[in-house]
Protein backbone atom coordinates (compact mmCIF):
# COMPACT_ATOMS: atom_id res chain seq x y z
CA UNK A 1 0.00 0.00 0.00
CA UNK A 2 2.85 2.36 0.92
CA UNK A 3 4.62 1.55 -2.34
CA UNK A 4 1.54 2.46 -4.40
CA UNK A 5 1.13 5.69 -2.40
CA UNK A 6 4.78 6.57 -3.06
CA UNK A 7 4.37 5.89 -6.78
CA UNK A 8 1.21 7.99 -6.94
CA UNK A 9 2.88 10.92 -5.20
CA UNK A 10 5.90 10.61 -7.48
CA UNK A 11 3.73 10.59 -10.59
CA UNK A 12 1.87 13.65 -9.34
CA UNK A 13 5.18 15.44 -8.70
CA UNK A 14 6.53 14.74 -12.18
CA UNK A 15 3.23 15.77 -13.79
CA UNK A 16 3.28 19.07 -11.87
CA UNK A 17 6.94 19.69 -12.70
CA UNK A 18 6.23 19.23 -16.41
CA UNK A 19 3.56 21.95 -16.44
CA UNK A 20 4.63 25.47 -17.53
CA UNK A 21 4.63 28.21 -14.92
CA UNK A 22 1.48 30.30 -14.70
CA UNK A 23 1.36 32.85 -17.51
CA UNK A 24 4.41 31.37 -19.24
CA UNK A 25 4.32 31.02 -23.02
CA UNK A 26 5.48 27.65 -24.35
CA UNK A 27 8.18 28.08 -26.96
CA UNK A 28 6.87 27.93 -30.50
CA UNK A 29 3.24 28.08 -29.40
CA UNK A 30 2.58 31.77 -29.94
CA UNK A 31 -0.09 32.90 -30.50
CA UNK A 32 -1.97 30.71 -28.03
CA UNK A 33 -5.34 32.37 -28.65
CA UNK A 34 -7.09 35.41 -30.15
CA UNK A 35 -5.08 38.63 -30.45
CA UNK A 36 -7.15 41.70 -29.57
CA UNK A 37 -6.48 44.79 -31.68
CA UNK A 38 -7.26 47.66 -29.32
CA UNK A 39 -8.11 51.03 -30.89
CA UNK A 40 -8.15 54.01 -28.48
CA UNK A 41 -10.56 55.93 -30.74
CA UNK A 42 -14.15 55.45 -31.86
CA UNK A 43 -15.31 53.30 -34.79
CA UNK A 44 -14.96 54.62 -38.33
CA UNK A 45 -11.92 56.86 -37.95
CA UNK A 46 -8.50 56.43 -39.52
CA UNK A 47 -7.06 54.38 -36.65
CA UNK A 48 -10.08 52.10 -36.47
CA UNK A 49 -10.01 51.61 -40.24
CA UNK A 50 -6.28 50.84 -40.07
CA UNK A 51 -6.75 48.17 -37.40
CA UNK A 52 -9.68 46.52 -39.16
CA UNK A 53 -7.93 46.43 -42.53
CA UNK A 54 -4.79 45.07 -40.87
CA UNK A 55 -6.80 42.28 -39.26
CA UNK A 56 -8.46 41.51 -42.60
CA UNK A 57 -5.17 41.45 -44.54
CA UNK A 58 -3.42 39.29 -41.93
CA UNK A 59 -6.30 36.81 -41.91
CA UNK A 60 -6.92 36.78 -45.67
CA UNK A 61 -3.30 35.92 -46.46
CA UNK A 62 -3.15 33.51 -43.48
CA UNK A 63 -0.25 35.38 -41.90
CA UNK A 64 -2.00 35.11 -38.54
CA UNK A 65 -4.55 32.33 -38.23
CA UNK A 66 -6.09 33.09 -34.81
CA UNK A 67 -9.00 35.50 -34.42
CA UNK A 68 -8.14 39.21 -34.31
CA UNK A 69 -11.13 41.05 -32.81
CA UNK A 70 -11.01 44.85 -32.85
CA UNK A 71 -11.95 46.57 -29.59
CA UNK A 72 -12.64 50.32 -29.43
CA UNK A 73 -11.83 52.06 -26.15
CA UNK A 74 -12.20 55.76 -26.93
CA UNK A 75 -11.68 58.79 -24.71
CA UNK A 76 -9.26 61.60 -24.03
CA UNK A 77 -8.16 61.81 -27.64
CA UNK A 78 -6.65 58.33 -27.36
CA UNK A 79 -5.08 58.73 -23.90
CA UNK A 80 -7.73 56.60 -22.17
CA UNK A 81 -6.96 53.53 -24.28
CA UNK A 82 -3.22 53.98 -23.74
CA UNK A 83 -3.67 54.23 -19.97
CA UNK A 84 -5.93 51.16 -20.00
CA UNK A 85 -3.28 49.05 -21.75
CA UNK A 86 -0.47 50.26 -19.47
CA UNK A 87 -2.43 49.73 -16.27
CA UNK A 88 -4.48 46.63 -17.08
CA UNK A 89 -2.67 44.59 -19.74
CA UNK A 90 0.85 44.16 -18.36
CA UNK A 91 2.66 41.12 -19.84
CA UNK A 92 -0.35 40.40 -22.06
CA UNK A 93 1.06 38.92 -25.26
CA UNK A 94 -2.33 38.88 -26.95
CA UNK A 95 -3.22 42.59 -26.96
CA UNK A 96 -1.98 45.00 -29.63
CA UNK A 97 -2.53 48.74 -29.21
CA UNK A 98 -2.84 50.86 -32.36
CA UNK A 99 -1.81 54.50 -31.92
CA UNK A 100 -0.78 57.77 -33.57
CA UNK A 101 1.28 60.91 -32.74
CA UNK A 102 -0.82 61.41 -29.61
CA UNK A 103 1.22 58.69 -27.94
CA UNK A 104 4.12 61.19 -28.02
CA UNK A 105 2.15 64.38 -27.46
CA UNK A 106 0.16 63.42 -24.32
CA UNK A 107 3.23 63.25 -22.14
CA UNK A 108 5.06 66.18 -23.75
CA UNK A 109 2.04 68.43 -23.20
CA UNK A 110 1.30 67.13 -19.70
CA UNK A 111 -2.05 65.59 -20.62
CA UNK A 112 -1.10 62.10 -19.43
CA UNK A 113 1.58 60.42 -17.36
CA UNK A 114 1.95 57.75 -20.04
CA UNK A 115 3.73 57.80 -23.40
CA UNK A 116 5.31 55.45 -25.91
CA UNK A 117 8.09 54.50 -23.48
CA UNK A 118 5.47 52.81 -21.31
CA UNK A 119 4.55 50.29 -24.02
CA UNK A 120 6.45 48.05 -26.45
CA UNK A 121 6.88 49.34 -30.03
CA UNK A 122 6.00 46.55 -32.49
CA UNK A 123 5.80 48.08 -35.96
CA UNK A 124 4.99 51.22 -37.88
CA UNK A 125 2.19 50.58 -40.39
CA UNK A 126 1.17 53.63 -42.40
CA UNK A 127 1.05 57.40 -42.47
CA UNK A 128 -1.24 60.26 -43.40
CA UNK A 129 -0.12 63.77 -44.32
CA UNK A 130 -1.92 67.07 -43.95
CA UNK A 131 -2.64 69.57 -46.70
CA UNK A 132 -2.74 73.36 -46.24
CA UNK A 133 -5.87 74.46 -48.03
CA UNK A 134 -7.63 77.73 -48.89
CA UNK A 135 -10.80 78.80 -50.71
CA UNK A 136 -10.70 78.77 -54.48
CA UNK A 137 -10.79 82.59 -54.60
CA UNK A 138 -8.02 83.08 -52.03
CA UNK A 139 -5.29 85.58 -52.88
CA UNK A 140 -2.67 83.02 -51.80
CA UNK A 141 -1.40 81.12 -54.81
CA UNK A 142 1.13 78.97 -52.96
CA UNK A 143 2.52 78.30 -49.49
CA UNK A 144 5.27 80.92 -49.89
CA UNK A 145 2.60 83.63 -50.38
CA UNK A 146 0.82 82.43 -47.27
CA UNK A 147 3.95 82.35 -45.14
CA UNK A 148 5.11 85.77 -46.34
CA UNK A 149 1.81 87.24 -45.14
CA UNK A 150 2.29 85.60 -41.74
CA UNK A 151 5.90 86.76 -41.48
CA UNK A 152 4.67 90.32 -41.98
CA UNK A 153 1.80 89.92 -39.50
CA UNK A 154 1.53 86.52 -37.72
CA UNK A 155 -1.91 87.32 -36.34
CA UNK A 156 -3.44 88.51 -39.59
CA UNK A 157 -4.95 85.12 -40.54
CA UNK A 158 -6.93 82.43 -38.76
CA UNK A 159 -5.70 78.88 -39.24
CA UNK A 160 -8.01 75.98 -38.36
CA UNK A 161 -8.09 72.21 -38.01
CA UNK A 162 -10.04 69.47 -36.26
CA UNK A 163 -7.45 68.65 -33.61
CA UNK A 164 -7.12 70.58 -30.37
CA UNK A 165 -4.34 73.15 -29.96
CA UNK A 166 -1.11 71.18 -29.81
CA UNK A 167 -2.64 68.36 -31.84
CA UNK A 168 -1.57 67.05 -35.26
CA UNK A 169 -3.47 69.59 -37.42
CA UNK A 170 -2.09 72.48 -35.39
CA UNK A 171 1.45 71.11 -35.37
CA UNK A 172 1.40 70.35 -39.10
CA UNK A 173 0.82 74.02 -39.82
CA UNK A 174 3.31 75.22 -37.21
CA UNK A 175 6.08 72.97 -38.54
CA UNK A 176 5.66 74.69 -41.89
CA UNK A 177 5.42 78.17 -40.40
CA UNK A 178 8.53 77.71 -38.25
CA UNK A 179 10.54 76.42 -41.21
CA UNK A 180 9.43 79.50 -43.17
CA UNK A 181 10.57 81.89 -40.43
CA UNK A 182 7.15 82.84 -39.01
CA UNK A 183 6.87 83.87 -35.34
CA UNK A 184 4.70 80.86 -34.56
CA UNK A 185 3.66 81.82 -31.04
CA UNK A 186 1.58 84.67 -32.52
CA UNK A 187 -0.25 82.59 -35.17
CA UNK A 188 -3.97 82.21 -34.41
CA UNK A 189 -5.43 78.69 -34.49
CA UNK A 190 -9.02 77.52 -34.09
CA UNK A 191 -10.18 73.95 -33.48
CA UNK A 192 -13.41 72.49 -34.89
CA UNK A 193 -15.08 69.27 -33.84
CA UNK A 194 -15.35 67.75 -37.30
CA UNK A 195 -14.43 68.08 -40.96
CA UNK A 196 -17.91 69.37 -41.87
CA UNK A 197 -17.71 72.32 -39.48
CA UNK A 198 -14.13 72.99 -40.55
CA UNK A 199 -15.04 73.17 -44.23
CA UNK A 200 -18.07 75.35 -43.52
CA UNK A 201 -15.83 77.81 -41.67
CA UNK A 202 -13.36 77.93 -44.57
CA UNK A 203 -16.01 78.38 -47.25
CA UNK A 204 -17.83 80.95 -45.11
CA UNK A 205 -14.67 83.01 -44.66
CA UNK A 206 -14.37 82.88 -40.87
CA UNK A 207 -11.00 81.12 -41.29
CA UNK A 208 -8.54 81.68 -44.11
CA UNK A 209 -6.58 78.43 -44.21
CA UNK A 210 -7.14 74.91 -42.91
CA UNK A 211 -4.72 72.14 -42.01
CA UNK A 212 -6.27 68.70 -42.42
CA UNK A 213 -6.03 65.28 -44.02
CA UNK A 214 -6.77 64.01 -47.47
CA UNK A 215 -10.23 62.64 -46.73
CA UNK A 216 -11.35 65.95 -45.20
CA UNK A 217 -10.72 67.89 -48.41
CA UNK A 218 -11.32 65.36 -51.20
CA UNK A 219 -14.99 66.19 -51.83
CA UNK A 220 -14.62 69.97 -52.01
CA UNK A 221 -11.35 69.71 -53.90
CA UNK A 222 -13.08 67.64 -56.55
CA UNK A 223 -15.97 70.12 -56.61
CA UNK A 224 -13.52 72.95 -57.23
CA UNK A 225 -14.52 75.12 -54.25
CA UNK A 226 -11.08 74.95 -52.57
CA UNK A 227 -7.39 74.81 -53.49
CA UNK A 228 -4.64 73.00 -51.63
CA UNK A 229 -1.41 74.98 -51.53
CA UNK A 230 0.82 72.14 -50.44
CA UNK A 231 1.18 68.81 -48.66
CA UNK A 232 3.48 68.02 -45.72
CA UNK A 233 4.63 64.73 -47.23
CA UNK A 234 8.13 63.86 -48.41
CA UNK A 235 6.75 63.38 -51.93
CA UNK A 236 3.58 64.14 -53.87
CA UNK A 237 0.54 61.90 -53.77
CA UNK A 238 0.06 59.89 -56.96
CA UNK A 239 -3.74 59.95 -57.06
CA UNK A 240 -5.09 62.07 -59.92
CA UNK A 241 -6.92 64.44 -57.57
CA UNK A 242 -3.78 65.25 -55.57
CA UNK A 243 -0.83 64.71 -57.90
CA UNK A 244 -0.54 68.40 -58.85
CA UNK A 245 -0.31 69.56 -55.23
CA UNK A 246 3.37 70.24 -54.46
CA UNK A 247 5.18 69.32 -51.26
CA UNK A 248 6.51 72.00 -48.92
CA UNK A 249 10.07 71.11 -49.90
CA UNK A 250 9.26 71.69 -53.57
CA UNK A 251 8.30 75.24 -52.56
CA UNK A 252 11.55 75.85 -50.70
CA UNK A 253 10.22 75.16 -47.20
CA UNK A 254 11.94 72.27 -45.44
CA UNK A 255 8.89 70.88 -43.64
CA UNK A 256 7.17 67.50 -43.35
CA UNK A 257 4.85 66.17 -40.68
CA UNK A 258 4.14 62.48 -40.39
CA UNK A 259 0.74 61.49 -39.03
CA UNK A 260 1.90 57.97 -38.37
CA UNK A 261 -0.06 54.93 -37.22
CA UNK A 262 1.59 51.96 -35.61
CA UNK A 263 1.29 48.97 -33.31
CA UNK A 264 2.42 48.63 -29.70
CA UNK A 265 2.41 45.85 -27.14
CA UNK A 266 1.56 46.19 -23.44
CA UNK A 267 4.40 46.71 -20.97
CA UNK A 268 6.23 43.43 -20.41
CA UNK A 269 5.17 41.84 -23.72
CA UNK A 270 7.58 38.98 -24.40
CA UNK A 271 10.30 39.26 -27.04
CA UNK A 272 8.79 36.20 -28.72
CA UNK A 273 5.38 37.84 -29.12
CA UNK A 274 6.85 41.18 -30.24
CA UNK A 275 9.11 39.55 -32.83
CA UNK A 276 6.30 37.36 -34.15
CA UNK A 277 4.00 40.38 -34.57
CA UNK A 278 6.73 42.58 -36.06
CA UNK A 279 7.39 39.98 -38.75
CA UNK A 280 3.67 39.42 -39.31
CA UNK A 281 3.05 43.13 -39.97
CA UNK A 282 6.08 43.18 -42.26
CA UNK A 283 4.57 40.39 -44.35
CA UNK A 284 1.21 42.17 -44.28
CA UNK A 285 2.75 45.33 -45.79
CA UNK A 286 3.50 43.35 -48.97
CA UNK A 287 0.02 41.84 -49.39
CA UNK A 288 -2.53 42.92 -51.97
CA UNK A 289 -5.33 43.45 -49.40
CA UNK A 290 -3.19 45.88 -47.43
CA UNK A 291 -1.86 47.71 -50.50
CA UNK A 292 -5.41 48.02 -51.80
CA UNK A 293 -6.55 49.48 -48.47
CA UNK A 294 -3.68 52.00 -48.55
CA UNK A 295 -4.68 53.06 -52.07
CA UNK A 296 -8.36 53.32 -51.13
CA UNK A 297 -7.79 55.51 -48.08
CA UNK A 298 -4.78 57.42 -49.47
CA UNK A 299 -2.48 56.03 -46.76
CA UNK A 300 1.25 55.89 -47.34
CA UNK A 301 2.37 52.30 -46.78
CA UNK A 302 5.34 52.90 -44.45
CA UNK A 303 6.20 49.73 -42.56
CA UNK A 304 9.09 49.76 -40.09
CA UNK A 305 10.13 46.90 -37.77
CA UNK A 306 10.34 47.24 -34.00
CA UNK A 307 13.90 48.56 -33.67
CA UNK A 308 13.50 51.19 -36.41
CA UNK A 309 10.05 52.09 -35.09
CA UNK A 310 11.41 52.72 -31.59
CA UNK A 311 14.29 54.85 -32.91
CA UNK A 312 11.88 56.89 -35.04
CA UNK A 313 9.63 57.53 -32.02
CA UNK A 314 12.61 58.70 -29.96
CA UNK A 315 13.64 61.13 -32.70
CA UNK A 316 10.09 62.44 -33.10
CA UNK A 317 9.81 63.01 -29.35
CA UNK A 318 12.84 65.30 -29.45
CA UNK A 319 11.64 67.14 -32.56
CA UNK A 320 8.09 67.66 -31.29
CA UNK A 321 9.34 68.67 -27.86
CA UNK A 322 11.39 71.45 -29.45
CA UNK A 323 8.40 72.67 -31.48
CA UNK A 324 6.01 72.61 -28.51
CA UNK A 325 8.50 74.49 -26.36
CA UNK A 326 8.71 77.24 -28.95
CA UNK A 327 4.90 77.37 -29.11
CA UNK A 328 4.65 77.59 -25.32
CA UNK A 329 2.80 74.26 -25.10
CA UNK A 330 5.57 72.09 -23.64
CA UNK A 331 5.03 70.73 -20.15
CA UNK A 332 7.43 72.46 -17.78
Amino acid sequence: MKIWRFLAIGALFFTWAALPAEGAQQAGKYPAGPITFLVPFGPGGGMDTTARNAAQALAQDKIITVAMPVENRAGGGGSVGLAYVVQNKKRDNHTVLFHSPGILLYKLEGQSQFGFMDVVPIARLNADYNFLTVRKDSAFKNVVDLMNALKTNPGSLVVAGTSAPGGPDHLSFMVTARAAGVEIKKVRYLSFTGAGELMTALLGGSVQVISCGVNDIAGQLEAGTIRSLGVLAPQRFTDALFKNIPTMKEQGINATFDLFRGAFGPPGMSDEARDYLTKAFGKMAETSPWKNACAKYQWQNFYAPADQWKKYLEEQTLSLGSLLKEMGLMKK
